[in-house]
């Protein structure tokens, strides 16, 4: 089992720049919103990579298959997705929420 990712977990491009990560999700771990697949086209990457990376392509893995909220999957710490100039990958950096 796989940890839900949060608003607060640590997301980064494959050259470690941050990404942050909004969500609207009501579901939430201590107070912060899960992050949910359909909502990836939000997140912003601080890269300055040559060249960087902007935005998440596909997620290849990481999203829940048993988890979701209102019809979407929550993402896991498995995450492991491709962007328009590398990957992303994150560590949830909470453990009171896991999912397969």
């Amino acid at each position: 089992m796989s940890n839900a990712l949060t608003i607060s977990s640590t997301v980064t491009c494959s050259h470690q720049f941050p990404v942050t990560a909004p969500s609207t999700a009501k579901l939430s771990v201590s107070g912060s919103p899960v992050l949910l697949q359909n909502q990836t086209a939000q997140w912003v990457f601080a890269c300055t990579n040559n060249p960087p990376c902007k935005s998440v392509s596909a997620l290849a893995t990481g999203s829940a298959s048993k988890l979701s909220v209102g019809g979407v999957a929550v993402l896991l710490d498995s995450l492991n997705g491709t962007t328009n100039a590398g990957s992303v990958s994150a560590v949830a950096g909470q453990a009171k929420l896991s999912a397969a």
